[in-house]
């Protein structure tokens, strides 16, 4: 069967085709890019966050980090400068040194959406699963405040910083954006809990209130000038952990369901909009800047992905192998956030960018898409494990509440289970795990759910 990206992407191309035959003016179906970054974008990037894996991501972070942030600065220069040389010397379409980085800014943003969806389905090492999910997620949020970082230093304020002041102004706006939104939402569990909603009211209140508080840190930072895509992502992931657990059960498991199902409509007319847009878009001097830029990420990814998997595992217990490093430069393909991201860039080249971009998206996602299957069946990398069955909703619950879950983790990887590995477990918390399960669980949580922080609170 086909992925749902690619499924949408042909039926947005026939809707496109059909507009085409009856001549249909494009500004009707014309979707502007301030819509995309103040909707769409905002309840991806949210929902990745609120359903995120946290046990997971969070014993893989370090690693995840590296890969997300490094690693997209250095695909970003790389196919940037690429680009400008190229240009320089007449093999591409010719772009300005700011529009060059620019474009490499919003080709960064690797979203595996097809590839994640085949890695379920195939039961991949958790490891692999987790490091291109993890990276994925974040990496989208960084190559969006980079992105627009850039655009707001130098184009829309029209300031001529040097680029030595860039680096400030990003480290500015990701520290700060993350910190609102972990505000908004601490501020959201305390509304919560404090003022007993779950007890007087009915669950449609609640669900309302989740949904203003859910939008909330994008507005907040937008407002001031920062990245509201990091804040709310960032928000999402506090409200998984804080926030939510102050619902009553039924309130819990609806605003789970309708955030996932707002995020895959969401992402569903992204994907069917770039089919649309793959028969309406005019080419004109896109092929070879496409091309190029197409080459010069395969070379950005590796550049990032095998330096970085060798410094990092110098530092961890179970190492990346190189056939996991592989098929994390195999799945790096660009997707809607690229996308997004191409609609919105200004000037004279917006054209030539947007269709540019738009075929490395569609190159991408067909061949690294429909290819990773067999490159992970070629590499014998599928997994006949099982998950886990839970017997009793209360350990289902105990699950999804927790923080970390150190079950096959890098620290405990062979003496998990017996009582060396559960006491091993208790004294190998790092700070913040002992200080969320003392301190900011109680503060945060209503008392009933303060049982779901760790595996060790239920005695499992």
């Amino acid at each position: 069967a086909l992925p749902d990206s690619i499924s949408a992407i042909i039926v947005g191309g026939m809707v496109g085709c059909m507009i085409k035959i009856m001549n249909v003016d494009k500004e009707l179906i014309f979707v502007k890019a301030n819509t995309i970054f103040l909707f769409f974008l905002p309840l991806i990037l949210f929902e990745s966050g609120y359903c995120l894996k946290k046990a997971s991501f969070f014993r893989n972070f370090p690693t995840i980090l590296v890969f997300a942030v490094f690693g997209t600065i250095i695909s970003a220069m790389v196919v940037g400068i690429g680009t400008f040389w190229l240009g320089q010397h007449g093999y591409v379409y010719e772009l300005s040194f700011l529009n060059s980085i620019v474009f490499g800014a919003l080709l960064a943003s690797t979203d595996p959406v097809a590839t994640l969806a085949i890695f379920q389905t195939l039961k991949v090492d958790a490891t692999l699963y987790m490091l291109a999910f993890g990276e994925s997620v974040i990496n989208d949020a960084v190559s969006i405040v980079l992105f627009e970082s850039i655009l707001s230093q130098f184009y829309i304020n029209q300031e001529h910083h040097s680029m030595a002041h860039f680096p400030v102004q990003f480290v500015f706006t990701f520290s700060a954006s993350i910190v609102i939104g972990a505000a908004v939402a601490l501020f959201a569990a305390l509304t919560f809990k404090h003022l007993h909603i779950r007890e007087l009211s009915t669950s449609s209140l609640e669900i309302s209130l989740m949904l203003v508080f859910s939008y909330m840190p994008y507005l907040l930072a937008a407002s001031m000038r920062l990245s509201g895509i990091m804040a709310i992502f960032v928000g999402g992931i506090v409200m998984s952990h804080y926030t939510q657990w102050n619902l009553s059960d039924e309130a819990r498991q609806v605003t789970a369901s309708m955030f996932t199902t707002m995020a895959f409509a969401a992402e569903t007319f992204l994907f069917a909009y770039i089919g649309l847009s793959a028969v309406t878009f005019s080419y004109v001097n896109a092929l070879e800047l496409a091309l190029g830029g197409f080459a010069l990420c395969l070379i950005g990814r590796a550049l990032n992905i095998f330096p970085l998997a060798l410094i990092v595992n110098q530092f961890r217990t179970k190492k990346i192998t190189g056939k996991v490093q592989f098929v994390l430069w195999f799945s790096g393909l660009r997707g809607i956030i690229s996308f997004a991201l191409a609609l919105n860039v200004p000037g004279a080249d917006h054209d030539v960018i947007a269709a540019a971009t738009l075929i490395i998206v569609m190159l991408t996602i067909l061949i690294f898409g429909g290819g990773t299957a067999p490159t992970l069946r070629a590499l014998n990398m599928i997994q006949d494990k099982e998950p886990p069955v839970f017997v009793s909703r209360a350990q289902q619950e105990t699950e999804n509440g927790k923080l970390l879950n150190r079950d096959d983790s890098d620290r405990f990887p062979y003496n998990y289970g017996t009582e060396e590995g559960e006491e091993g477990e208790r004294s190998g918390q790092n700070w913040f795990e002992r200080f969320d399960e003392k301190v900011l669980l109680p503060f945060f949580r209503h008392p009933d759910t303060v049982a779901y922080a760790s595996v060790e609170a239920d005695g499992h």
